[in-house]
């Protein structure tokens, strides 16, 4: 794909910095470092980013071009990414123990899974809350589990149909500052794409976080996991460059493991190839992971923007793109059978009642309650109309 948009020294210094290996990017690192760099832009935009330990870890022997207040914050997203994530796993371990001491298998999705396998330095991998996937037919007894253990529900839905439904594909607990999302698919049933789930989990393999023995995809499904995950926020306007590194890094450590054929085949027969061949393009392309190149034949980038939306985040992280309006709840309403359904789903989530409000636009009157619920129908309206 022809890109005319030139990538500004911070924005290179940005991508080489941020990487588990450096030696590769060393030498540029060491060049850049020695220009005058915009250090408060790349201190914002990494924490944005979610990639600021990175700048701690990799350019610690360089510190003495980095303004001091500045390397110290870095230090600071460092130590406190690595206390958050170790808090974040200890407080999951009894869960994950009682899970398998239960046969109820855990897959660890996400940070909470790469961060030891693929990072090995839990502070590189920042995170806000551990992701673990159950069979449908187990969420009700995980759930048990949780509330055992003193965790809370803390998702709260918009229509008292959504879970009874499975309008939704994950439901989040919180325990003091540790949040634990549940989840029983990796898409809900009204997402663009569509994976068969049970398949993902019948791939996975056996891990062990902390002596503690849990599962993770296959390769080739987290491969196809993150890229959707990826496209799906990039789709919402929100972007991540954690995310694109996720996939980066697992392409890296397991290059000699991963069934080319096999990921592209599937890909295609679920008809998810869009946003795999598009995020491991930039993967290889801007953080120089492997992909073989007759993976992306007929795959025809130049009819794509996704370059360009990806370039677009790099630099204007604060702004929003124009995206298409939003047709998932067309979808859920399709997938309600009943007409008395439909309406009562169409009822609830134009007045979703004052604690979801409340949770939305964190205010505590109830003389707002009108103002916001008015607010919310607009804002509705305008994501589906």
């Amino acid at each position: 794909m022809e890109n005319k948009n030139k990538l500004s020294d911070e924005n290179i210094f940005l991508l080489k910095v941020t990487s588990i290996s450096q030696i590769e990017n060393k030498k540029i690192i060491e060049n850049l470092i020695k220009k005058k760099l915009d250090w408060s832009y790349l201190l914002n935009k990494s924490l944005r980013f979610g990639v600021s330990p990175f700048f701690y870890k990799n350019l610690n022997y360089l510190k003495k071009y980095i303004p001091n207040n500045i390397f110290s914050k870095f230090k600071l997203s460092y130590l406190h990414s690595f206390s958050s994530n170790l808090k974040r796993y200890n407080d999951a371990l009894p869960f994950l123990k009682e899970l398998n001491e239960k046969n109820i298998p855990a897959i660890l999705l996400k940070g909470g899974a790469l961060a030891e396998i693929i990072y090995k330095d839990i502070a590189l991998r920042m995170m806000t809350d551990i992701d673990i996937l159950i069979e449908k037919n187990q969420i009700q007894e995980a759930e048990e589990i949780l509330k055992n253990l003193g965790f809370k529900q803390i998702t709260i839905y918009e229509s008292s149909l959504a879970k009874e439904l499975k309008l939704h594909h994950q439901i989040s607990y919180k325990k003091n500052n540790t949040i634990i999302e549940l989840h029983w698919d990796i898409l809900s049933s009204h997402h663009k794409f569509n994976v068969n789930i049970s398949e993902f989990i019948k791939n996975s393999k056996r891990i062990f976080i902390q002596k503690v023995p849990c599962f993770i995809f296959s390769v080739e499904n987290l491969l196809q996991h993150l890229c959707i995950h990826l496209d799906h926020h990039i789709n919402v306007n929100e972007f991540r460059l954690s995310w694109l590194l996720d996939i980066a890094e697992i392409v890296k450590f397991y290059k000699n493991e991963i069934n080319w054929d096999y990921l592209k085949k599937n890909s295609i027969e679920n008809r998810i190839e869009k946003p795999i061949f598009e995020n491991l393009f930039l993967a290889k392309k801007y953080f120089n992971s492997y992909t073989p190149d007759n993976f992306f034949s007929n795959f025809e980038s130049e009819k794509s923007n996704f370059e360009n939306n990806f370039l677009f985040f790099l630099d204007n992280s604060n702004r929003k793109l124009i995206v298409k309006n939003n047709l998932s709840y067309y979808k859920k309403i399709k997938n309600i059978k009943s007409l008395k359904n439909k309406l009562k789903y169409i009822f609830e989530i134009s007045f979703p009642g004052g604690n979801f409000l409340k949770k939305k636009y964190k205010f505590k009157k109830k003389k707002f309650l009108i103002y916001y619920n008015f607010l919310h129908i607009l804002e509705k309206a305008k994501k589906i109309l």
